[in-house]
């Protein structure tokens, strides 16, 4: 990118192909996670888009659409799924499924407990996740408390 060509900044707001950005949702290293509604078909969804200092180099562009190629194999029902991938003049970003409920994080930010009957719950789909990743050979990070719903 050259330094008179403007970076592509998200915003809450703003609309991206057929997404409508709502709100800021979370801020990583390279990403960040939107709340999004796809407006061709009236769904919300979450956008996971590499952040600015990187929408311009090439092997993490490259890195970032093969992690997202892999979530979109995997077809389970206690797993999000992937809608598409879009890499644009100076953007790269992926839509996926909004979960309903609220993550273990949630539970543990509200000091809300739960039930011994929701804590058997959760590790029994947790797990379940877990081996169908393993049988079908899916690399993937830990999970973290965050991207656990219940």
């Amino acid at each position: 990118m050259s330094e008179s060509e403007p970076e592509q900044r998200l915003t809450p707001g703003m609309i991206v192909g057929d997404y409508h950005l709502t709100e800021l949702l979370q801020e990583g290293t390279t990403t960040r996670s939107w709340s999004a509604m796809q407006i061709s078909v009236n769904r919300e969804v979450v956008i996971d888009s590499l952040n600015r200092a990187y929408q311009s180099d090439t092997a993490i562009i490259n890195t970032f659409l093969s992690d997202v190629r892999t979530k979109a194999k995997v077809d389970h029902p206690l797993i999000g799924s992937v809608f598409e991938a879009v890499r644009e003049e100076n953007i790269c970003f992926y839509t996926r499924e909004k979960i309903a409920g609220k993550s273990l994080q949630d539970y543990i930010n509200s000091e809300q407990q739960l039930s011994p009957e929701d804590v058997v719950h959760v590790i029994k789909q947790v797990s379940e996740a877990n081996l169908y990743l393993e049988n079908h050979s899916v690399a993937s990070l830990p999970l973290a408390a965050n991207q656990v719903y219940i």
